[in-house]
C-alpha cells in the first residue's frame, strides 16, 4: 500500500536464450557471485548505537545495511540511526530501542524489510520509518511510532502506552491496552480495537473498523 523506497527500473520483455548459453551465464554466476554476508545467520546484538560514523557526507545520504536478525538483549537500550536492516528487530523483556535519523533531506532512511518483536515491560519507539513484516507486542512498557508505515499487520496487546502519530498499517489489533493514542492513523484494510483505556482516536482512512475503534474519539479533557 505505502510507495516503495527504492524501485527496480523497467525492463522490456526477455529474449530467448540459447540453453549452451543459459547454462555457460548460470556457471560464471555462481563462480562470481559473493558469498553471503558475513553474520548473516548469527544475532547481531545491539547495547548502544548502530549508524554511519558520519550521517552525511558530501550532502549525500549515509545510511548502514546490517544482515541477520538484531537483537537487543534484556534491559539494554538500543538507538538505531539510518539503518537498512535486512532481517528482524527483537526486542527482548525489559529492553528499549529507538529508530530515528539525522537530521536531512531525506525523511525515511530506516528500513526493516522484516518483523517487529516488542518483549515483556519492553520499548519501542520509531521515527522515519519503513517496515516490510509486521509488529508484536504484547505485555510492552511502550509502543510508539510517528511517520512510520507498515507493509504489514500490528497486533498489540495489553501494553501500558500505545501512540501511532502520523503513521500507517494495513491491518491492526489493539487489545486491552491500558493507554491507546492514534492520531492520523491510516490503515487500509482492517482495525479493531477491544477493552483499551481511549484516549485519542483519529483516523485518516477508510477501511474497516470495528469495536473502539468503530468511530473517532477524544478523551474531555480534565
Amino acid at each position: 500500500m505505502w510507495p516503495r523506497l527504492r524501485e527496480a527500473p523497467t525492463r522490456g520483455a526477455a529474449r530467448p536464450v540459447n540453453l549452451a548459453v543459459a547454462v555457460l551465464i548460470l556457471a560464471a554466476v555462481a563462480v562470481l557471485a559473493p558469498a553471503s554476508p558475513a553474520g548473516a545467520e548469527t544475532p547481531i546484538v545491539c547495547t548502544g548505537t548502530m549508524g554511519p560514523a558520519e550521517p552525511w557526507y558530501d550532502g549525500a545520504e549515509t545510511y548502514v545495511t546490517p544482515y541477520g536478525n538484531v537483537v537487543v538483549p534484556a534491559g539494554a537500550t538500543c538507538v538505531l540511526v539510518n539503518v537498512q536492516l535486512y532481517g528482524n528487530l527483537i526486542v527482548q523483556d525489559g529492553a528499549s530501542v529507538g529508530l530515528c535519523i539525522w537530521a536531512g533531506r531525506s525523511l525515511i532512511l530506516n528500513h526493516i524489510y522484516g518483523n517487529v518483536t516488542d518483549g515483556r515491560d519492553a520499548s519501542f519507539g520509531a521515527s522515519y520509518a519503513r517496515i516490510d513484516g509486521n509488529l508484536s507486542a504484547v505485555d510492552a512498557d511502550l509502543v510508539s511510532t510517528w511517520m512510520v508505515f507498515f507493509d504489514g499487520s500490528a497486533a498489540v496487546a495489553d501494553t501500558k502506552f500505545v501512540q501511532l502519530f502520523e503513521s500507517g498499517v494495513n491491518n491492526a489489533t489493539f487489545t486491552g491496552n491500558a493507554r491507546l493514542q492514534l492520531v492520523s492513523l491510516g490503515f487500509g484494510r482492517n482495525l479493531s480495537c477491544e477493552r483499551n483505556g481511549i484516549e485519542i482516536i483519529d483516523l485518516s482512512a477508510s477501511g474497516h473498523r470495528s469495536g473502539q475503534c468503530a468511530t473517532n474519539y477524544w478523551l474531555p479533557p480534565p
